[in-house]
């Protein structure tokens, strides 16, 4: 089973002023708000998670056989990494088995990851490791 939250900030164990304002996690630990508060979406799919931050960046982590990272290659990853060619613009993303899909401000759609039924809508069975546009968008 495979769990994330966006943090929800604050006070925490600490004293309840501005200089304490803080998330807490399982386990008793405080976390400042500004290290994780730049994360807008946050989506789950088998063995991997995807998060977009306020910069409209994506970042990836999980396993990657399929390249459902994004990063161009099949090497799992136990940290984040930056989605290449998705540095901004990103407003949210959807994942699903071994692949994911970011929608854009400008309207448009990319995809990578698993492909084998034409999935990430570029036309091809092609799996990919880089995201691609998906034709018509």
């Amino acid at each position: 089973v495979q769990t994330c939250a966006l943090p929800i900030c604050g006070f925490g164990s600490g004293r309840p002023d501005a200089q304490t304002l803080r998330f807490s996690v399982e386990g008793g630990r405080d976390y400042p708000c500004g290290v994780h508060d730049a994360v807008v979406d946050l989506d789950l799919a088998h063995g991997m998670s995807c998060a977009v931050r306020s910069d409209g960046s994506v970042w990836c982590w999980g396993w990657n056989l399929w390249g459902q990272l994004g990063d161009g290659t099949l090497v799992e990853s136990h940290v984040p990494l930056p989605v290449q060619g998705l540095s901004s613009g990103v407003t949210t993303l959807a994942a699903g088995g071994a692949t994911t899909c970011a929608i854009l401000a400008s309207g448009g759609m990319k995809c990578w990851g698993d492909n084998q039924h034409g999935q990430l809508g570029d036309g091809t069975t092609v799996n990919r490791s880089l995201p691609v546009e998906v034709s018509g968008f």
